[in-house]
């Protein structure tokens, strides 16, 4: 089973796509997750808002 749902990790994504000001790794340290989860959720499920 995983460790996160879908939601969560869509949501993770968006709370870093939405907020410029947040780092990488703020946001990673802010949700209590690894820093690198966030970067490969980032390459899954995010827009490229940010890129």
């Amino acid at each position: 089973m995983p460790r996160y749902s879908e939601q969560f990790k869509c949501d993770a994504v968006a709370l870093y796509e939405n907020n410029e000001d947040l780092s990488l790794h703020t946001a990673s340290a802010e949700l209590g997750i690894n820093r690198s989860s966030l970067y490969s959720w980032l390459k899954q499920y995010g827009t490229g808002k940010r890129a």
